[in-house]
């Protein structure tokens, strides 16, 4: 069998099947140095790969493997304590017409107070105390949010170079909280995206402002790196940033969570 990926001067070599896309393509061209994947991009951080939005619609092979794929992809990156970041990709389900008003208003504040009481009832289930809610750390919070739904992007270390540690300081936030043996934490944070009204790669649905909440803390739950945050009794308040944005006729959702 010949390869099929473009440029390949070989003939009759066993084909290797990309993991992420389906391609085949001969052993020179595995991933991830020789090899981008149609309908696929790299985070800024160079680690996850994302749903290319910005071309034409993926195949129906390629979209079969996109719901064969995890539905979180998961890169930690400690900061001061620790950090992390989640996506939920969405599956091949066309999106449906959003409703705005009435009982089914998606308001960022709205998601953001109900995000918080999730997380301190999942708290409160793992015997950890409350965690006040911070309007100056929600403020560092959605100003990071913001700035990843321009890039339709997720990372804690932005495209410039700013860190969360900067972020802190840029908002004049100071930030020491004791953890023992004279050390100190002086900033947390967990980033996240997901979709509304879009089905996911693993079936979820969210399509309601408590659904919405609910998945993205269960999202945050699932990963290890970011649990390990929810649960830390070092910590005593929390701010979160919600960023809803129309990307391509969908409705991304962007989450900052930032602790002190």
């Amino acid at each position: 069998m010949s390869c099929t990926a473009a440029g390949c001067k070989g003939d009759d070599r066993f084909p290797y099947e990309c993991e992420r896309c389906g391609g085949t393509f001969c052993p020179d061209h595995r991933l991830p140095e020789n090899h981008n994947c149609p309908g696929l991009r790299r985070g800024n951080d160079g680690g996850a790969w994302f749903p290319d939005r910005s071309g034409a619609a993926e195949s129906s092979s390629q979209g079969s493997v996109w719901r064969k794929l995890l539905s979180v992809v998961i890169v930690a990156v400690l900061v001061a304590g620790a950090v992390g970041f989640v996506a939920a990709n969405p599956g091949t389900v066309p999106s449906m017409d959003l409703s705005f008003g009435g009982d089914d208003e998606l308001d960022e504040e709205n998601v953001e107070q109900l995000l918080h009481e999730e997380i301190n009832d999942y708290r409160a289930n793992q015997s950890v105390g409350r965690l006040e809610y911070d309007d100056d750390l929600a403020e560092i919070a959605d100003y990071h949010s913001a700035q990843m739904a321009e890039d339709g992007d997720i990372y804690h270390t932005s495209p410039s170079g700013e860190t969360v540690e900067d972020r802190y300081e840029r908002f004049g936030y100071d930030c020491r909280v004791p953890e023992g043996d004279g050390r100190y934490r002086t900033s947390g944070e967990n980033v996240a995206q997901t979709w509304y009204q879009e089905e996911l790669t693993n079936g979820d649905y969210y399509s309601t402002p408590e659904e919405l909440a609910e998945g993205i803390a269960q999202q945050l739950i699932n990963s290890p790196e970011h649990r390990e945050n929810l649960v830390d009794d070092v910590w005593r308040a929390q701010g979160i940033g919600i960023n809803i944005t129309e990307q391509n006729g969908n409705t991304a959702v962007y989450v900052t969570q930032n602790f002190c």
